[in-house]
């Protein structure tokens, strides 16, 4: 599909719209004011929203989402549910311990999750955490759970031989690299027609971390390291 600069305008709007109000709410200290965890999980990534009772209907308080590791791709389809809910319990813990909650996922399985006996290894330390929580699993058809759905699934630029893109989930910001400080090589490679201009990369730095938390600064070629602060 083209962009062109309506359609840009048109994502921006929606984006805009989904995390300002009316749609996203502060959340209220009110026992009447319950929480509800939507949890999804996709083959390779995991997903969270978390809703609250406010006026008549449920209001987003946030949304959350993470990249599943090499190995939790190669999980089975209960597991990785499972691997979602632990992340939304985790990241929304401040909010839900010591109080009622209703928790909706697609997968079944997860409703006679807390039913299983002689667990162990992984699903007896999943059950560990989800004893800290006052909750009821309820199944929502994969239908009607497209809410969370979406936000698990691949991003556009996660097109990197099948892996997720390595810059978005390591939250690196501003170059689409993985190191910090890079080589001379490595900023030529990354100019659009492939010449770059020596002396005004020379002139850029580049600043990074070092292994022992200080700063990195390179400036042409020549590395000087700051001491952390302490």
């Amino acid at each position: 599909m083209e962009c062109t600069p309506e359609r840009q305008a048109a994502f921006h709007k929606l984006k805009r719209m989904l995390t300002t109000a009316p749609v996203l709410a502060v959340p209220r200290d009110d026992p009447e004011c319950i929480f509800r965890l939507d949890c999804d999980a996709s083959g390779t990534g995991a997903s969270a929203i978390l809703e609250q009772w406010q006026d008549g209907k449920f209001r987003v308080i946030e949304f959350a989402s993470r990249t599943f590791s090499k190995a939790e791709r190669a999980y089975c389809a209960t597991r990785r549910e499972m691997a979602a809910l632990i992340f939304g319990l985790k990241q929304f813990r401040t909010y839900l311990l010591g109080r009622h909650f209703k928790i909706r996922d697609d997968n079944l399985a997860l409703t006679y999750y807390q039913r299983m006996k002689d667990l162990i290894g992984q699903a007896a330390r999943y059950l560990e955490i989800l004893s800290n929580y006052d909750f009821d699993i309820e199944h929502r058809s994969g239908a009607r759970h497209v809410n969370v759905d979406s936000i698990s699934r691949l991003r556009p630029c996660e097109v990197d031989g099948g892996e997720p893109c390595k810059q978005c989930n390591k939250r690196v910001t501003g170059r689409h690299a993985i190191n910090a400080v890079q080589t001379r090589a490595q900023r030529t490679r990354m100019t659009d027609d492939g010449v770059a201009d020596t002396a005004a990369l020379d002139a850029q730095p580049v600043i990074g971390a070092g292994a022992n938390g200080g700063r990195v600064v390179a400036l042409g070629g020549d590395v000087d390291r700051e001491p952390q602060r302490r």
